[in-house]
């Protein structure tokens, strides 16, 4: 089955959870930082040695993971680097929008040319995605 990579803020982690059992009870196999990286490990390689082997990578976007220009929030610089990472890989990128944020412009830059899940966040969702 597909492997799947979940890219997302630890504030949206209760979210990203629900989707990611929904997706292991589908039978995708799916990479999640709190079970993958080890005590010690090293989150940078990591994830970059994840993401060489991924067939669907899933940004979850929020003003927590990629800012909110509209309300001065701040997201993380890690998500735009995973995103790069993503896209060298032959991975289909599936952004999710889990609130109304305002995207800064480098993370618009770089998924420009995605179709976008613009679905606040239900558990439906989930299902809409494998459709």
């Amino acid at each position: 089955m597909s492997k799947v990579f979940i890219s997302y803020s630890s504030s949206d982690r209760p979210a990203v959870k629900l989707l990611k059992e929904a997706l292991e009870q589908l039978s995708y196999d799916v990479w999640f930082d709190q079970e993958a990286i080890l005590p010690g490990g090293y989150y940078a390689k990591d994830i970059a040695t994840a993401l060489k082997d991924i067939d669907v990578f899933v940004l979850m976007t929020s003003a927590n993971s990629i800012g909110d220009k509209l309300h001065n929030v701040v997201g993380s610089s890690e998500v735009a680097k995973e995103v790069v990472l993503a896209q060298s890989s032959s991975a289909v990128i599936i952004p999710v929008k889990l609130d109304d944020c305002w995207m800064e412009t480098t993370i618009r830059f770089l998924l420009y040319d995605c179709s976008w899940c613009c679905l606040y966040f239900e558990v439906a969702f989930v299902y809409v995605l494998l459709l």
